[in-house]
């Protein structure tokens, strides 16, 4: 296991550093960051379509 703060525990910090250590707005946020990653990830879908078989290794 890596030494450190994991990368969602770096985005918390992160976080609350940008809204001056209030813990609701730092949640606000990290909800609106979540909710735009989402629905950036299902227009993807929505344009290039799932994976036929999501087993199967990605080739390049």
């Amino acid at each position: 296991m890596p030494d450190g703060p994991s990368l969602a525990e770096q985005e918390v910090q992160q976080a609350l550093a940008a809204c001056n250590g209030d813990r609701d707005a730092a949640l606000l946020l990290l909800g609106q960051l979540l909710s735009t990653a989402r629905r950036a990830m299902c227009g993807g879908f929505l344009r290039l379509g799932q994976p036929a078989d999501p087993h199967q290794s990605r080739r390049i």
